[in-house]
């Protein structure tokens, strides 16, 4: 082991070496490093670790675990070969140095590097730092918010107890416009994007990235399953509202403007119906805000039996004419 320090002095440029006498199989050297407190959960783990004598690969580095630790106790479920295909890895530096990342399933507040003799492995590693990473905070709801011209618009997220939530009007750089889980935007006029950021609560270290949320102005258009569809007479149809928004409510109408709403929920039953009828649909929200426009959709009735025939000759004339048939005789006797 050696440059034991360099792989905690905050700079990520320097490392520490661990490494094993060629062919030693079986044997193994570590290092643990220690964080000032401990994760909050959802934090990631990333560490980066190093070669000299090449490329790395997934195969160079079956030797190398990397071990999340509770003060003395090891963590075994998380326990990581580096050539775990389920971690995230990333190269580096012309593939001489890599990047892995996981979320460990328990709190840790140390890790331990552990390199093992293996059969066509690497007997060196270098690390180069090991870091919690803040888990991005999870937005409640859908991450496009409509509201009506003027309006204002209520934004939500979650984060781990312990941490907070800062919300900006950039994805990077900044000052926040509000602090808390929940943020009331100003009057929207035009499309906004807001970003969320997490903040862990016990080393005040942001998340890498921001979470975008969009709020629009007006209500998106709304679409169904089938515009059109074609029933018997004296049967019913269904119209579906696809993906609807839970907060939402959806309204059916028999005309395209005003009117009184036949109906509300994502799935509308039509009456029995004798002829092609066509019914509209729109969204609106809690505080009022409708669709631009209401869609339309067509239940197309089949007359199969028709009780009045409809475009059919309503007048004949017939006739028998003796003297025609005289004429037909006598030319079929001579004949």
């Amino acid at each position: 082991m050696d440059d034991a320090p360099f792989a905690v002095d905050d700079n990520p440029e320097t490392s520490s070496s661990l490494h094993l006498p060629v062919g030693l199989l079986g044997g193994s050297v570590y290092q643990r490093i220690s964080f000032p407190t401990a994760s909050t959960p959802g934090d990631s783990l990333r560490v980066v670790v190093g070669s000299t004598t090449g490329l790395l690969d997934l195969n160079l580095l079956a030797g190398t675990t990397v071990r999340p630790r509770m003060g003395t106790t090891e963590n075994a479920a998380d326990v990581r070969t580096l050539n775990n295909g389920l971690l995230n890895l990333q190269l580096l530096n012309g593939g001489t140095r890599s990047v892995v990342s996981f979320v460990p399933t328990a709190a840790y507040n140390n890790v331990e590097i552990r390199l093992t003799g293996v059969v066509s492995a690497l007997n060196e590693i270098n690390v180069f730092y090991v870091q919690q990473i803040t888990a991005r905070p999870t937005i409640t709801g859908s991450d496009t918010v409509n509201v009506c011209s003027g309006q204002s618009a209520t934004l939500n997220a979650t984060v781990p107890a312990g941490n907070t939530v800062r919300w900006y009007s950039t994805a990077t750089g900044g000052t926040p416009l509000a602090t808390g889980a929940s943020f009331n935007t100003p009057a929207i006029t035009a499309n906004t994007v807001y970003f969320a950021e997490a903040v862990s609560g016990t080393t005040n270290c942001p998340s890498e990235t921001r979470v975008p949320v969009v709020v629009e102005v007006g209500l998106a258009e709304v679409t169904v399953t089938a515009n059109s569809v074609t029933i018997p007479q004296g049967s019913t149809a269904t119209f579906t509202v696809d993906n609807p928004n839970p907060a939402l409510s959806y309204k059916w109408y028999d005309v395209p403007v005003g009117g009184t709403a036949l109906f509300t929920g994502a799935s509308f039953t039509t009456p029995a119906l004798q002829s092609t009828t066509t019914y509209y649909v729109e969204a609106t929200n809690a505080t009022g805000c409708a669709s631009a426009q209401r869609i339309a959709v067509v239940a197309n009735v089949t007359i199969t039996n028709p009780d009045v025939p409809c475009d059919i000759a309503t007048t004949q004339v017939s006739n028998v004419s003796g003297l025609a048939l005289a004429v037909l005789w006598i030319t079929r006797v001579r004949r």
